[in-house]
């Protein structure tokens, strides 16, 4: 029987000007293994990668419907992909068909690893400003119910400083009132005794000018001395 031929030694790849050989051309990925959609989707950006599979944010955006066409959700990956593909030329030479679908895969996972960067990104800035939204909104609350209570306590102490002055007030008219009803009956009796001294002195008055009309008549009546000696010895050489 005939021997198995050996199978020819593969060539050596050609190498470049410079000596160094040119790099490898790209392989389809094995059926078995994962796709770089799958990979992204196991990654923590899970809700990134959800988001990004159908790039709904973009419809978020106000006048998304009139976009410029690069700009559609539909012709990221796909003008993404011609991007990529168009700064490697040499291995669409070797493997026409297949660079299209690593690229499309690679572009995808690239995406998708974006767009979970960008959307863990937001939501760590939401977690923080939430945080941040939280501790202004509970010192807005504390402000304000510190600010009720103060007002509350300065109005409290008002009235209760009101009502002190209100009680000092009529504590003041009081004794005001009780002043003035003393101040009328010591005028009252003022009066009263000043009428009685006038009365007192009118009778003195009329006793006096009684007395000095007796004492008139007294002195014309009295004798003198001389006059009653000269009597009394008169009398007595008659009854001699």
């Amino acid at each position: 029987g005939k021997k198995p031929v050996a199978p020819p030694p593969p060539a050596s790849p050609p190498q470049s000007a410079g000596g160094r050989r040119p790099r490898p051309p790209l392989r389809q990925p094995e059926p078995a293994q994962l796709t770089a959609a799958q990979k992204a989707r196991a990654r923590p950006q899970d809700k990134a990668a959800w988001s990004g599979g159908s790039y709904d944010f973009l419809g978020a955006v106000p006048d998304s419907a009139n976009l410029p066409e690069h700009l559609h959700r539909n012709n990221l990956e796909t003008t993404l992909s011609l991007r990529v593909a168009a700064t490697q030329p040499r291995h669409a030479g070797q493997l026409p068909g297949q660079v299209e679908v690593v690229v499309q895969d690679m572009v995808n996972a690239t995406v998708r690893e974006i767009v979970g960067v960008v959307e863990s990104l937001l939501d760590r800035l939401l977690l923080e400003k939430k945080s941040d939204t939280l501790r202004n909104i509970v010192a807005e609350l504390m402000t304000d119910d510190i600010t009720s209570t103060l007002e509350a306590g300065r109005e409290q102490l008002r009235q209760e400083e009101f009502g002190r002055i209100d009680a000092e007030l009529e504590r003041l008219a009081a004794e005001a009132r009780k002043s003035t009803g003393d101040t009328e009956e010591r005028f009252q009796a003022t009066k009263e005794v000043h009428s009685g001294h006038e009365d007192y002195m009118a009778q003195l008055e009329a006793r006096l000018a009684g007395l000095e009309a007796r004492l008139v008549g007294d002195e014309a009546n009295l004798l003198q001395r001389s006059e009653l000696q000269a009597y009394s010895e008169a009398k007595a050489r008659e009854a001699d």
